[in-house]
Order: structure tokens, then C-alpha cells, then sequence
């Protein structure tokens, strides 16, 4: 006897002894000591051997039996055929084990495997047998299962392949659509309960490309080929000369390290890959095709609950591409996304190379990074450059998200290249630490019905933006706004935070109306509102706090508002005003609710732009603030430093309620006025402490002819309190 079965007698021997002990109770020692430690018979399955009547005879049960189906041996029990144990085999044959044996390893989308197709060979139709024939080429057995959708890559041939039982017994034929027609994917769906393979036949004549076909689960074929194969996160590869495609800490596969003949393929391939497991792709430095620089030749797209990573990497737009470098895949149907996260590590960037691309000012496809109606996402650690428009947009109820340590790198090259957009419907956004350089807006909130900056615009995913919060963003603005809040066409915008804004422009830009630190509202709206503009009551609830800056405008109040508050307020250098009211085309709307506490402006007495009254070398503190109606308003704790010929306080128009401004320090500045222009106007000053007394003047007093012509004021209240103290306590920043 072989030592193989000498082991294989033994292990039952052993068991036998085993059962001896266990089922005295139930069989004699002389009945069991009459069954054979060798199988005297095989059969498939238990069912094979409950149904042989040799087995079930007398004589048959006592002996025992091996099921190959699950390896183990039966024995007669005296009631039913019971499992003694695996049965002892001489070891584990070469491609003996398969994936569905393993607990660690699991299927790619694509089921077909390229590598194992017999050519100069057919699947027989009526009966499953393989046969030789030079006009086809046939696949291995492909797992199935009964009553699911299955969709093919080619719809042809008409003998298209066969179903098999768990047995791989021959169950039923399945036909194609046609044998010379067009490759247009196919989906089936098998109703025998007892499918568990198919073979497919292909029709040389078709030529069908192997190296790209696939069979998926599911009713579509992705877009994407995904190659056929087996992962596992737990696997992990010990020789150090070899990379894993996917990595065993992250889980992420490599863009570098599947197959393509462009980087775009490659990354689009990982994608695939990638959700067949943890839906994680990493962008390495080093593309295997282009070197230090991943070039694409399209817009990657992200699907839903995916991570993308951009690891140290460079990714540029070719030229003349015309589209994203990254978006949501989902703006192809306008489906809602969710749980997207773009993750940059190191030195990560993305080049829109938007001097290389053609303009079209209504193409979505203009912006650098866009997501579209996507609940729970992440964008982080990411330098955007150059791109041919908007260059991050999140629009049509994006929300739940957080933008973060991102450095916008406009080049001014091409027109609207903004920095951060948030448009349509988005809300519950954090967005922290942007720095950089923008041509058009820095940061951008604009609830619009205008399609020409997004996908869509009729509403129908979201119309207000709401509940985001601004921290740390030190940037500028080429042309327009460091930060910009808009809305129109019965949208609102609400529940606003910012904290430590600081424009970082080294010199004052002579752009007018478009250049503020922060600008609530729309100076000219005529081509942003397309049904109406925005009423009273629909932008409120803006809290500010700690800004510096030197634009045209600190603060620009260009539209209605309410509830505002705004704090710690530092104008530096050559800035205009710090605060002003003024829209182009309305003389007459409303500010309500207006607090302001601690303000601090100094330009060391530099000489700037000249006045809009055509008085030059003017500055404004509070510039045309009182213009239209302004309904309580309270500012404190001013201090202005060495300055010279400066507007304090400029009213141009009937108040509709008092309005108080105290604790005022500008003994500093070599000039100031209080100017009342209009009738039926009510401050109360209170706690003015200046060189001069004299100098805060009324525009009923003789001494305004030296700011500008006198306008009578009869009716105006204007009451000066009697504190004066010498010096007031008021914190003010560093410049």
C-alpha cells in the first residue's frame, strides 16, 4: 500500500475508533466493526448515493462511501447516510483551487476572462460539447446565477452560447441578435433555476475584439473597460521589486500600474478596478506614460462613494480639450451623488491650460473641478491652475462638505477664471484655508438663475445657498471680489459666516465697483437677475468677522440685506473706503439691521484715487453708508489713524430710523468732516474724540464750503454727545 493510502486508511481507522466510543449506544461493536475503512463506492452527491439501491441494500450499508462533491465520507447511521469527515486526499492538484473557494480573494466587474478562450473552437448549441471549428473561438465556464441581468459587449452571434448546471451539465442554449450586424452590447437574464455556468461562442468573422470584451451583472455596460481578475486588500506582496496595484494600507489602486495606452485610460481604468473593492484611486507622481506630468485628453469623472487621491501629482488638461479636468459623473444624468472625496497629498495640482482651450462663455465645461448635487463630500490639499473659466464650482445642492487648504493659481489668461464658486441650492458647507490668486472672484456665492455658469439653473435641485462658513481665506482678486454674495430670481442667501478674511493685493486696483474685500450684494445686476432682482428679506443673517484689506472697498453694500453683524474691521494702506452703500442701477434700497463694532483705518496720509464727487484724494470711512434707507444701524469703537482729508460719515438720503455711531477715535488724521447732505435725517453721535471739534461738521455750518458746497439740511437732527474722552480704549489690530 502507498504511504498516500496508508494516511487516507488511517484517517478513517481514526474515525471508526471515534465512533466506537460516541455510538455504543446506538450500533454494536460487532455491526461496526463490520464496516470497511475503504470507500467502496463513489458518488457525485448525497443525493447520488440515498437513491443507489446496491448502497442502500442490506449489505451496502455497511460499508462506506465517498461524495466528491463536498470530499467527505458517509456511513449508514441506521436511520440516514451521515458525513464520517473530510475524506483523506493525496494532496491539493495544480489549478485545483478557484476564487470561489477562497474567503480573501473577489471577482473584478468583468467576468470574462480573455486568457482562457479556446480558439478554432464552438460550443455545440443543442448539447454544450466543445467541437473543432476555424470559424469560432469559445470562452471558458462563466459563473452565473439564475434570474439576474447579465449585459454582454457584443450582442452576436446567433449561437451566442450555452448554459451549464452546477455540474457543468448542459442545460439550455442562449441565441445573440445577429451574426454580421452591428457590436452593440447585449443584456439576458436565465430563469432556469439550475444555471450556474455559461460558454459563449464568438464568430471570427465578426472580429470581435477579445482583449476588450466583457460580461458584467447588471443591465448597462460601464463606459469604462474594467479587466478581469480577482482583489484583495488583505493580500499583501513581500518582494520588495514588486508594487501592488492595490495598496494593502489604503486599499487604493495605482493609476500607474494598470493597463492604457493614455493617461486618461489609465485613470479611468483604476476607476474601474477600483469598484470592484475599496472605490479608492491614487494618482501617483510618475505617470508610466508622460512622466512628471499626467495629461488628459477628457474630463475624469468620479462616481459615487469613491476617494480620489491625488498623490503628489501633476494633472493637466491637453490642448485643446475643452472639459473638466475633474467632475462628478453624475452631471450626465442629473442624478444625485453622494460621499465624493478628492484627497491631494504633497504638491498636488491641476492645470486647466486654459490659454491652450477653446472659450465658449456657456459651457459648464469651462470650469476646472465641478460637483453636481453631491451630499457628503470632501475637497482637500489641492492647487488649482489656469483654468479656461470658473475654476472650482460646486452647484445644485452640493452640500455637507468641506473645501479646504486649497491655493488657487489663476494665470489671468482667459476670462472668468474665479477661484471657488457656490451656486444653486448648496448648504452646509465649510470652507477653510484658501490662499492664492483669482482674475475674477476669489470665492463666489451666487444663487442665480443664470445657466451660464452651471449645469442647470431651473431650481429643481436647490435654490437658496445656505449655512456656509468662510475661515482663513488670504488671497486676491485680479479684476473682482475677494468674496462675493449674490442672489436673484426669488433665491435666497442666509446664515453667512466669515472670519479672518484678509486680501493680500499688494497695491489698490482702479476697478471701480468690482474690486471689495467683500461685496454683499450685486452693484449691477442687469445680467445676473433674469426673472427679477433680489428683494428685502432674502440675503440676511451675515456675521463678519476680523477682515483686512486695501481694495477699492473693504466692505461694499451693493444690495438689500439685514441682520448683519461685523467686527474687527482693519483697512490698510492705500484703500478707498472702508465701508460703502451704492448700487448702479437702484438710488433707493435697504439695509436693516446693521452692526458694526471695531474699526481701524490708516494710509499714512498717501494720496489716493480721486473722489466720486470729483473732489480728489478723499477717502471714505463710511461713504454713502446712509444712502437710501437704512434701518438700525449701530457701529462703535472707531479709530482712525493718520489719514488725511476723509468723509466720516457721508448721508445722502432720507433715513427711515435713527441710527447711532459712537465711540469714535480719529484725532489722528489732519482732517475730518461729518457731512449731513439731504433733509429729515436723524444720528446720534456719541463719544467723538478729535483734534479739533470744530472739524465735524454739519452741512448747515458755513465750515462744510471746505469739503464741498453747502446743501441745506433744515429738518436734520443731529445729535452730538457730550462725552470726550482723551483717549479711548479700543483693541485695535496689528497692520
Amino acid at each position: 500500500m502507498s504511504r498516500s493510502n496508508r494516511d487516507s486508511s488511517g484517517g478513517i481507522r481514526e474515525s471508526v475508533k471515534s465512533l466506537q466510543i460516541d455510538m455504543e449506544d446506538k450500533a454494536t461493536k460487532a455491526e461496526l466493526s463490520a464496516i470497511s475503512a475503504s470507500p467502496k463506492g463513489v458518488f457525485t452527491t448525497l443525493t447520488d448515493l440515498q437513491t443507489d439501491t446496491g448502497a442502500n441494500s442490506e449489505d451496502g450499508k455497511k460499508s462506506v462511501y465517498l461524495i466528491t462533491v463536498d470530499g467527505k465520507w458517509y456511513y449508514w447511521s441506521e436511520t440516514a447516510w451521515t458525513s464520517g469527515g473530510t475524506y483523506q486526499s493525496t494532496g491539493i492538484a495544480n489549478n485545483s483551487i478557484t476564487q470561489e473557494k477562497t474567503t480573501f480573494l473577489s471577482s473584478t466587474i468583468n467576468l470574462f476572462n480573455q486568457t482562457t478562450v479556446k480558439n478554432g473552437t464552438q460550443i455545440l448549441y443543442n448539447s454544450g460539447d466543445e467541437a473543432v471549428n476555424a470559424l469560432f473561438n469559445c470562452s471558458d465556464f462563466i459563473a452565473i446565477t439564475p434570474n439576474v441581468a447579465y449585459t454582454f459587449s457584443d450582442c452576436g452571434p446567433t449561437n451566442l452560447g450555452v448554459l451549464y448546471d452546477s455540474n457543468k451539465v448542459f442545460v439550455a442554449n442562449v441565441t445573440g441578435t445577429t451574426d454580421s450586424g452591428a457590436s452593440v452590447p447585449l443584456t439576458k437574464t436565465f430563469t432556469q433555476s439550475n444555471v450556474a455556468y455559461i460558454r459563449l461562442n464568438f464568430l471570427v468573422s465578426r472580429d470581435i475584439d477579445i482583449t476588450s470584451y466583457m460580461v458584467v451583472l447588471g443591465l448597462s455596460m460601464p463606459s469604462i473597460y474594467s479587466p478581469h481578475g480577482f482583489t484583495s486588500p488583505n493580500l499583501i506582496l513581500s518582494e520588495s521589486n514588486i508594487l501592488p496595484i492595490i495598496d494593502a494600507t489604503t486599499g487604493a489602486v495605482n493609476a500607474s500600474l494598470v493597463n492604457g495606452t493614455t493617461d486618461s485610460d489609465l485613470i479611468e481604468n483604476a476607476i474601474a478596478l477600483a469598484l470592484t473593492g475599496n472605490r479608492v484611486v491614487s494618482i501617483p507622481t510618475i505617470s508610466p506614460i508622460n512622466g512628471n506630468t499626467w495629461l488628459l485628453d477628457r474630463a475624469i469623472q468620479l462616481p459615487n462613494d469613491f476617494t480620489l487621491i491625488l498623490n503628489n501629482c501633476y494633472i493637466k488638461l491637453k490642448n485643446g480639450v475643452n472639459d473638466n479636468i475633474i467632475r462628478t459623473e453624475n452631471v450626465a444624468d442629473l442624478s444625485t451623488g453622494q460621499n465624493i472625496n478628492i484627497i491631494g497629498i504633497g504638491n498636488a495640482a491641476i492645470d486647466g491650460n486654459g490659454i491652450n482651450q477653446t472659450t465658449i462663455s456657456s459651457s459648464y465645461k469651462r470650469i476646472g473641478l465641478l460637483l453636481f448635487n453631491v451630499n457628503g463630500f470632501k475637497v482637500d490639499g489641492i492647487r488649482v491652475k489656469n483654468t479656461h473659466g470658473w475654476g472650482m464650482s460646486f452647484e445644485s445642492g452640493c452640500c455637507y462638505g468641506t473645501i479646504k487648504n486649497i491655493i488657487i493659481d489663476q494665470d489671468g489668461a482667459v476670462i472668468n477664471q474665479d477661484g471657488i464658486d457656490i451656486r444653486d441650492g448648496c448648504h452646509h458647507i465649510d470652507i477653510d484655508n484658501i490662499t492664492g490668486f483669482s482674475d475674477d472672484d476669489f470665492i463666489a456665492l451666487t444663487a442665480l438663475g443664470n445657466n451660464v455658469m452651471q449645469v442647470v439653473n431651473d431650481g429643481s435641485k436647490g435654490m437658496d445657498i445656505h449655512h456656509i462658513n468662510l475661515s482663513n481665506i488670504k488671497g486676491e482678486s485680479g479684476y473682482c471680489n475677494l468674496i462675493d454674495l449674490i442672489c436673484h430670481d426669488g433665491r435666497k442667501l442666509h446664515d453667512i459666516t466669515m472670519d479672518n478674511i484678509v486680501d493680500t493685493s499688494e497695491a489698490l486696483k482702479a476697478t471701480g465697483e468690482f474690486n471689495a474685500v467683500i461685496n454683499i450684494g450685486n452693484y449691477d445686476f442687469s445680467s445676473y437677475a433674469l426673472i427679477r432682482p433680489s428683494q428685502d428679506g432674502e440675503m440676511y443673517n451675515i456675521k463678519i468677522n476680523n477682515v483686512t484689506g486695501r481694495g477699492m472697498y473693504i466692505i461694499h453694500f451693493s444690495w438689500f440685506a439685514s441682520n448683519i453683524h461685523i467686527s474687527n474691521v482693519t483697512a490698510r494702506d492705500d484703500f478707498r473706503y472702508v465701508f460703502r452703500k451704492s448700487c448702479k442701477l437702484v438710488t433707493d434700497f435697504i439695509l436693516r439691521d446693521v452692526f458694526i463694532d471695531g474699526v481701524y483705518a490708516n494710509n499714512n496720509e498717501i494720496d489716493t484715487l480721486g473722489d466720486s464727487y470729483g473732489v480728489a484724494n478723499w477717502v471714505g470711512i463710511f461713504a454713502n453708508f446712509l444712502h437710501g434707507a437704512t434701518n438700525n444701524l449701530s457701529v462703535k469703537n472707531v479709530k482712525i489713524g493718520k489719514m488725511k482729508n476723509i468723509i466720516v460719515i457721508d448721508t445722502t438720503s432720507v433715513m427711515q430710523s435713527a441710527c447711532r455711531f459712537s465711540n469714535f477715535d480719529i484725532s489722528e488724521t489732519s482732517h475730518q468732516v461729518y457731512s449731513v447732505k439731504n433733509d429729515n435725517v436723524k444720528i446720534h453721535l456719541d463719544n467723538f474724540y478729535c483734534m479739533d471739534r470744530s472739524k465735524i461738521y454739519q452741512s448747515d455750518v458755513a465750515k462744510t464750503t471746505q469739503f464741498y458746497s453747502a446743501l441745506e439740511a433744515p429738518n436734520s437732527v443731529i445729535e452730538i454727545g457730550t462725552g470726550m474722552p482723551e483717549i479711548l480704549a479700543i483693541d485695535i489690530p496689528p497692520i
